[in-house]
């Protein structure tokens, strides 16, 4: 490995972490299988984490920070809600296709977690930045005559549809996840519209 910058050694690693975690399983994503994954030697992964677990750590938060600017792209202020959802739709569901692999690699290390001792406070706090991000960029996209909603509830349903669409492709059960994305957003937009104005 050619000598590169701290952040730029410890992005590749986490990366390559992820590649490893996809195809083998958290058990066998070994530092010394990622190392050698990455073509690097192993003192220059624990130049840059601690060990193991600091790195699966790093890979789960990586995470938000990569899917919320996927979403943020597409975003802009005062564009309408009903435009927000489908942009916000769109564009996470365009950063789960271009790489599946990662989103596989997300699911087991929140399984990891969540039986780690050290790492079980790390999913609440991963899905809550999910959400709390979601909400507020649907609260930018916000017109005035735009109805009133809860954010956090629409941005709740958003993310379940969401993870449940991405597990079905990593299950091989979507044929065109963008086309299922527009029409969970229509229906997304469509139960705004419904609880901005009940029957009767």
């Amino acid at each position: 490995m050619a000598h590169k910058k701290a952040d730029d050694r410890r992005r590749e690693f986490i990366d390559t972490a992820a590649r490893v975690i996809a195809a083998d399983g958290v058990a066998k994503a070994t530092t010394r299988r990622i190392t050698e994954e990455a073509g690097a030697p192993t003192a220059s992964l624990h130049y840059v984490f601690d060990g193991k677990d600091a790195l699966l750590q790093a890979v789960l938060e990586q995470g938000p920070i990569d899917g919320q600017a996927a979403g943020a792209r597409f975003v802009t202020p005062g564009m309408g809600l009903a435009a927000g959802v489908a942009a916000l739709m769109r564009g996470y569901a365009g950063w789960v296709v271009d790489d599946v692999s990662w989103q596989q690699a997300q699911y087991e290390l929140v399984l990891w977690a969540a039986r780690t001792p050290s790492a079980k406070h790390l999913p609440g706090r991963v899905y809550r930045s999910y959400l709390d991000h979601t909400a507020q960029l649907l609260r930018e996209a916000t017109r005035p005559d735009d109805p009133v909603i809860d954010y956090q509830l629409l941005a709740t349903h958003m993310l379940a549809v969401l993870d449940g669409l991405t597990l079905q492709a990593i299950a091989g059960q979507v044929r065109d996840l963008l086309a299922q994305t527009e029409i969970a957003s229509a229906n997304l937009v469509a139960w705004v519209e419904r609880a901005a104005h009940p029957a009767g």
